[in-house]
């Protein structure tokens, strides 16, 4: 974890410190576990009709995601200009492995992508789109496995449960 990076993003209002919530990320995975459903959905037809909405849905899904991470670890982005990226460095920072920036430097794409289709009005192919699926996937899985390392599942124990 960078904490230092962290630390920054605090200092310049991008960031804010909380309490660790499971249950927030727990919602927010449920979300993007759902979001991530409709987009494969969208794309799976044989013409897609709406890529630019599966383009948004599916940056949905990751942003979700982000916001999951963040509160697992007791952060949680302002609505500063920006914000979007700010998730994606953030969570870079937190889970800081060479794999994570990767995927997440992928994702951005994907945040760039979004963004000229919503503020420039630039078409999308759902070829695209569908691209970036494996790794919104990817970054969802990696969250679900947060927090089943953090939540207990059923019949096992609570981490903090005395035995």
């Amino acid at each position: 974890m960078d904490r230092a990076g962290l630390q920054a993003m605090v200092d310049d209002r991008q960031l804010e410190r909380t309490t660790p919530d499971s249950d927030d990320a727990r919602s927010r995975l449920r979300q993007a576990r759902a979001d991530l459903a409709t987009v494969q959905a969208l794309l799976g037809t044989i013409s897609p009709s709406n890529p630019k909405g599966a383009c948004s849905l599916a940056w949905e899904a990751v942003l979700e995601s982000l916001l999951g991470w963040l509160a697992l670890f007791g952060y949680r982005i302002t609505s500063e200009r920006g914000h979007h990226a700010i998730a994606l460095r953030a969570v870079r920072a937190v889970v800081a492995t060479r794999d994570a920036a990767a995927l997440l430097q992928r994702l951005d794409g994907l945040r760039r992508l979004r963004d000229n289709a919503l503020y420039n009005n630039l078409p999308i192919d759902a070829d695209e789109v569908e691209a970036f699926v494996p790794d919104v996937a990817k970054l969802v899985g990696w969250l679900g496995q947060a927090v089943d390392h953090v939540l207990p599942g059923p019949g096992r124990p609570s981490p903090t449960s005395r035995r």
